[in-house]
């Protein structure tokens, strides 16, 4: 898990990673092909329904991550259900530990 966040925090360090469901939603209706969405395990009902239809409508891949909201805000600063990494090379270097 901390491998997890320590990549997390390298992506956002590299202005790679966009944070937020609004924010991502907004990266489906640019098409960018270019990226991975991740979802915390407490994600709710609601919000995971969403994204998922949205990355199926546009074929982005979704990943569960096995951390919660409240590991990403001792990351980020700011607790977020929702994160996408605009760099594939990036995403692949989370998906390895997952």
């Amino acid at each position: 898990m901390n491998n997890i966040l320590s990549n997390l925090g390298i992506c956002r360090r590299a202005g790679k990673l966009v944070a937020g469901f609004d924010a991502v939603c907004g990266l489906f209706s640019k098409n960018d092909s270019n990226m991975v969405v991740f979802l915390t395990s407490d994600a709710s009902p609601k919000t995971v329904k969403e994204i998922k239809y949205h990355a199926d409508k546009y074929k982005v891949e979704v990943i569960m991550l096995p951390v919660t909201k409240s590991d990403i805000c001792n990351i980020l600063n700011k607790s977020f259900a929702v994160l996408a990494v605009i760099d594939f090379n990036m995403a692949n270097m989370i998906k390895k530990y997952l």
